[in-house]
């Protein structure tokens, strides 16, 4: 990847400046910290303060990449897709944004995306984590954040699972959608929601009606518990 030289001397670093809002309204507030706007400000300071403090490159923006959507995948999100584009064709040095979030919400995403900037020369750069991969530092800080967001929600699926089985061996609702039979009685043409002290009474009264029935045990517990 060839780095241009600029009029001090100084080799120049193309910079790609991401910013993303998560819907509409974020993009309309001013007052939002994370507005598209706010998000640019931010990052044309790190930009600013780099070139006052670096004396081995001089840093350019390229261009500025918007998008609006979720940070889950990159099927919804044009911008950032033409950004990674520019990446492989090796006009990228720096990709810049005001903080990991904006780049990607996925672990496993965000991983694909940092093993493609490493693969074409591109360092990241991400102001609130004070991430720069172009440092050992910044690499391995980098790695860290996704390992411990990796291990957060591991441990959250953890907890949840025991919560069910917990609930389960105690004959508590574990989740889900319940039988409207369930839920509703009949008055009349209307449907009136049941407490949860009248639906165990009404789900007592109707398995009791069904006993000695030629109806299965099977099928008694699947429609009314």
């Amino acid at each position: 990847m060839g780095i241009e030289k600029s009029g001090d001397l100084r080799p120049t670093k193309q910079v790609a400046i991401y910013v993303r809002v998560s819907d509409k309204k974020q993009l309309e507030d001013v007052g939002d910290q994370n507005s598209i706007d706010n998000q640019i400000k931010i990052c044309e300071q790190v930009i600013e303060l780099k070139n006052a403090t670096s004396t081995d490159s001089k840093y350019v923006i390229q261009r500025i990449y918007r998008d609006i959507g979720s940070g889950k995948d990159r099927k919804n999100r044009p911008q950032f897709n033409r950004m990674m584009e520019e990446v492989h064709n090796g006009t990228l040095h720096v990709v810049l944004s005001k903080e990991l979030s904006r780049i990607s919400r996925s672990v496993s995403d965000f991983l694909k995306i940092y093993t493609e900037l490493e693969d074409n020369k591109v360092d990241l750069v991400c102001y609130s984590q004070q991430i720069d991969t172009g440092t050992s530092a910044g690499k391995f800080m980098t790695l860290l954040l996704v390992q411990l967001a990796q291990f957060e929600r591991e441990q959250l699926a953890e907890r949840v699972s025991d919560s069910v089985v917990m609930r389960s061996n105690e004959g508590k609702w574990t989740g889900g959608s319940a039988s409207t039979r369930w839920i509703y009685a009949r008055q009349g043409s209307k449907r009136i929601p049941l407490s949860s002290s009248s639906r165990r009474k009404e789900s007592k009264a109707r398995i009791r009606s069904l006993c000695g029935t030629t109806i299965s045990p099977k099928r008694i517990r699947s429609t009314y518990i």
